[in-house]
């Protein structure tokens, strides 16, 4: 797992750039970007990626283009042991029309350990 400096706060885009006086923003920012917790967003009815969290480069090696929006890359990458579990919670909540699910699983890095 790769380790982050925590050095200086992101410019320019994101939570910061639209960030108010008291700097509520810019600290969620900081927080996210330090996380060791990867955030996914994704359409139920395929598993597509819609969002991911930009501390994925830094925890999987990944950049968040090479993730959003690429067909099957979510089950494709979580581990061979959680796929059908991932797969069925998907499918479940699919048929009650639930908007979403959360779901704590392995996923490869770009190195391809889990």
């Amino acid at each position: 797992m790769a380790q982050r400096s925590g050095e200086g706060t992101p410019r320019g885009r994101g939570l910061g750039a639209r960030g108010g006086a008291d700097g509520t923003a810019t600290a969620l920012e900081e927080l996210v970007r330090t996380s060791p917790v990867i955030l996914f967003r994704g359409r139920m009815p395929d598993l597509v990626v819609t969002y991911v969290t930009p501390n994925v480069t830094a925890i999987l090696g990944y950049a968040p283009e090479q993730i959003v929006g690429v067909p099957g890359w979510w089950l494709a990458n979580a581990h061979p042991e959680d796929r059908a579990t991932l797969a069925l919670q998907a499918a479940e909540g699919r048929q009650r029309g639930e908007p979403q699910f959360e779901q704590e699983h392995r996923i490869r890095g770009s190195d391809g350990a889990y």
